[in-house]
């Protein structure tokens, strides 16, 4: 089997333990999902962007944060093995007000918004 094959099903394992899927749907999954590399301090997402996919952290740490008068607030931090998102962004497809960055070199492997409701209907 192929890593894509293998962090698919390590994404499934992580966020969904009590489901048992078919290798079929196992295949399909790993085919939509891309991994991404980061270095420390590269911008994921900008104030602005629209949040189109999910992210699963495979390696590093994710930073999410707004300014407030000025000052950087974070509003979460995220570790190996969690996906992280924009979700107002991500459900509402607006602008988002927060930033995703890399605190360390990091490996995400990002989920589809578009392709994950095409392959849902």
């Amino acid at each position: 089997m192929s890593i894509q094959f293998d962090i698919a099903k390590q994404i499934i394992a992580e966020t969904c333990p009590n489901r048992k899927l078919k290798l079929e749907n196992i295949r399909l999954f790993a085919d939509i999902i891309q991994p991404k590399k980061y270095q420390k301090g590269d911008i994921i997402l900008n104030e602005g962007d629209i949040c189109n996919c999910l992210f699963y952290i495979e390696k590093g740490f994710i930073r999410q944060h707004y300014l407030k008068h000025d000052k950087d607030v974070i509003e979460h931090l995220a570790c190996e093995k969690n996906v992280v998102w924009c979700i107002d962004s991500y459900f509402n497809r607006e602008p988002t007000h927060l930033m995703m960055d890399a605190v360390e070199n990091s490996v995400l492997w990002e989920i589809p918004r578009d392709i994950m409701e095409e392959y849902g209907k």
